[in-house]
């Protein structure tokens, strides 16, 4: 079998020196992650990125309002969360097998960072907007109880967040500005990679690392 070779001009040394990685496989691998990189970090991700400030916005002003108004929300959040807890009897991720956490954490996220690609336009921002602000609401509300309650200090509500909460709310904030572009559907979903990749490293993360975290405690 006689291997081929690749002419890039007068320079025969960077002619042999693609030519050894062609053979070796590192030339494929090498055009490989340029493939991948350029999917993840690709035009429409890139443009959307400073625009994920005003989900950021709005999700530190649920993070507020969840903190001065803990009085006024915890008769309405309390039942909330009782019906909540009944429904899933009690089962915590905690208790789940690695895998199986890991595929329902993916799973919860990358369904609503999907309805908020899909309904950003159509709702003028409405319910990626909801869904931020009552996340950032849920946050503050819990912070506060646990501090409050002398369950845990703010310290370990911070550590017991964001170790995959980067990754999460990068994920849906990134989402959020995606799914507010003017491009056609179709446009959205294709260039939309690097929303579905954050929350994936978001699931494995809070499976693992924050779980131990919080075990600690």
């Amino acid at each position: 079998m006689v291997s081929k070779t690749i002419d890039l001009g007068p320079n025969p040394s960077v002619n042999a020196k693609v030519n050894r990685l062609r053979k070796t496989g590192l030339y494929q691998i090498r055009k490989q992650r340029r493939y991948i990189m350029k999917l993840l970090f690709n035009p429409m991700a890139m443009y959307s990125l400073p625009r994920m400030k005003t989900w950021a916005i709005l999700f530190i002003t649920g993070i507020i309002i969840g903190i001065v108004a803990y009085d006024f929300i915890t008769p309405i959040l309390t039942p909330i969360f009782k019906a909540t807890f009944k429904t899933v009897g009690g089962t915590s991720l905690a208790e789940m097998n690695p895998g199986i956490a890991i595929l329902v954490i993916f799973a919860r996220n990358a369904f609503i960072a999907l309805l908020c690609i899909l309904t950003a336009r159509l709702t003028f921002g409405i319910y990626p907007g909801f869904v931020v602000i009552f996340n950032g609401l849920i946050i503050g509300y819990v912070g506060t109880l646990l501090v409050s309650s002398n369950t845990m200090s703010a310290l370990q509500v911070f550590g017991g967040i964001a170790p995959h909460g980067v990754f999460e709310l990068f994920g849906i904030f990134l989402a959020c500005a995606i799914g507010f572009q003017k491009v056609p559907l179709k446009e959205k979903l294709k260039y939309s990679s690097l929303v579905w990749v954050t929350l994936l490293i978001a699931a494995i993360t809070e499976s693992t690392i924050t779980m131990m975290i919080v075990a600690s405690y």
